[in-house]
């Protein structure tokens, strides 16, 4: 064989290997690209508002995803990182919990401002936000909340519409969290006053839990008419929906009005909300609570609460609090109710554990 031949050979060998790295590095990206979108929605997933929790407060990946999001944002150099790509980044730095180096990347992202689209500078921001949020930032996190929605409050792209719902949400809870009570109420009155008529099913939602964040907050403060009221409405507006995540809340509107009532209503109407509660769901931990509000309107025995608790999985994670009933059953009980209350309030807010439930009620 000729040296020529021997050349033409070992050049198409050559080719046809940098061909096969190109479809693996092509592969490496599209999965990344796959993984960064799954990533980038669990970010960004709206708040658990039955406790409150803001939005992302939590996001969970697997150590292998994690693995796979650092690798897949280190295909390219640095020099040559776009703003998407800082983006992404920002997203593998937050899988690893790594805030502040996510909070650079976003910042840096942001710094391509000229190129940017508005959704996708008001992604940022929302990121940019969310960073500050996961460091106990409060002061910038406002602060970045409120430069979103003074760029594209007036926006009509419905992207980021949701987006400027979502950050007024993110608001409220955090000013509530704060008991910035008053505040947080204007803004979700903000919120509901500028989407109340949006039939975008994402926004719905935020307006129910924004609604469902004010009872809280009016609550917190005592106010328990005023939160009642808020209750109702938002099971007026939304009783209707169809919408699964829309329907919780609704149920928790019920469960929650029901628990208040037992400190401005009387007993038939307490009942009347619990029994117009249970008639509308099977979830055991909103059963278990009315069983309990029964109990202390002397409308059931305290065994059929330990009946009722019992049928919670074990694994199943509680998050009710009766803070504002506390003080009511504090005054109004002594001796073995009292003791029997406060069991099943220990039980529900700090240890979920039923043998020590019974052993404490010496069932």
């Amino acid at each position: 064989m000729g040296c020529c031949e021997m050349e033409k050979k070992l050049d198409a060998l050559r080719l046809e290997v940098e061909g096969e790295m190109e479809k693996l590095k092509q592969f490496a990206l599209n999965k990344t690209e796959e993984l960064l979108d799954r990533a980038n929605k669990q970010i960004e997933r709206l708040p658990n508002v039955k406790d409150g929790s803001s939005l992302a407060s939590s996001a969970n990946f697997t150590e292998d995803e994690i693995n796979e999001l650092d690798k897949g944002t280190q295909l390219k150099p640095e020099s040559k990182f776009t703003h998407k790509d800082w983006y992404n980044r920002s997203t593998a730095l937050i899988a690893k919990k790594d805030y502040q180096g996510a909070l650079d990347c976003v910042e840096k992202a942001l710094m391509d401002g000229e190129l940017l689209s508005a959704m996708e500078e008001a992604r940022y921001l929302f990121r940019k936000a969310i960073c500050y949020l996961k460091l106990g930032r409060s002061e910038q996190e406002i602060e970045a909340y409120n430069e979103l929605v003074g760029r594209f409050k007036s926006s009509k792209e419905t992207e980021i519409q949701v987006l400027v719902a979502k950050t007024l949400l993110n608001k409220g809870i955090t000013l509530r969290e704060q008991e910035q009570f008053d505040k947080a109420i204007i803004v979700y009155d903000d919120l509901i006053e500028k989407f109340k008529a949006s039939d975008e099913p994402v926004i719905q939602e935020t307006v129910a839990r924004a609604l469902l964040n004010k009872g809280f907050a009016f609550g917190q403060q005592g106010q328990f008419d005023k939160a009642i009221i808020v209750y109702d409405g938002l099971i007026d507006q939304f009783k209707a929906s169809e919408v699964p995540v829309i329907q919780e809340h609704v149920l928790s509107a019920m469960a929650n009005a029901a628990e208040l009532a037992i400190l401005v209503e009387g007993s038939s109407s307490v009942l009347n909300r619990i029994s117009f509660c249970e008639s509308l769901t099977d979830n055991l931990k909103i059963l278990s609570a009315m069983s309990f509000l029964r109990f202390i309107v002397d409308d059931k025995p305290i065994q059929t609460v330990v009946e009722s608790i019992e049928k919670i999985p074990e694994d199943e994670k509680l998050t009710w609090s009766f803070d504002e009933i506390r003080d009511f059953i504090e005054t109004q009980f002594s001796g073995e109710k009292l003791s029997q209350c406060q069991a099943v309030m220990r039980y529900f807010e700090e240890h979920q554990d039923k043998v020590r439930l019974k052993t404490e009620l010496g069932a």
